[in-house]
């Protein structure tokens, strides 16, 4: 158990909740090495499983993509395949 008193746990909680948001909103941020300019850049894969288990481990586990806005349009916007693309995809 934690030795942290309780309302430290639940700001540190609610400010990495927060930080999530931001990246998946806005894009994680990294620092150009020669300019040290700050640029938002998709998330990469092992931050956006980061994200996924911290909303798994606090019970968000699926959500109606026919009752979130957001996700209905994520959603729609994604390609469709048909059974002659997948054939492509998978022949080597």
């Amino acid at each position: 158990m934690s030795k942290l008193p309780a309302d430290v746990l639940n700001r540190l909680h609610k400010l990495l909740a927060t930080e999530f948001v931001s990246i998946l909103e806005d894009g994680a941020v990294i620092l150009d090495e020669e300019t040290g300019k700050a640029t938002r850049v998709t998330p990469a894969a092992p931050l956006l499983s980061v994200i996924r288990q911290f909303l798994k481990d606090n019970g968000v586990v699926s959500v109606d993509p026919t009752k979130d806005d957001d996700l209905r349009r994520a959603t729609t916007a994604l390609p469709s395949f048909d059974d002659d693309d997948i054939s492509d995809m998978t022949a080597n």
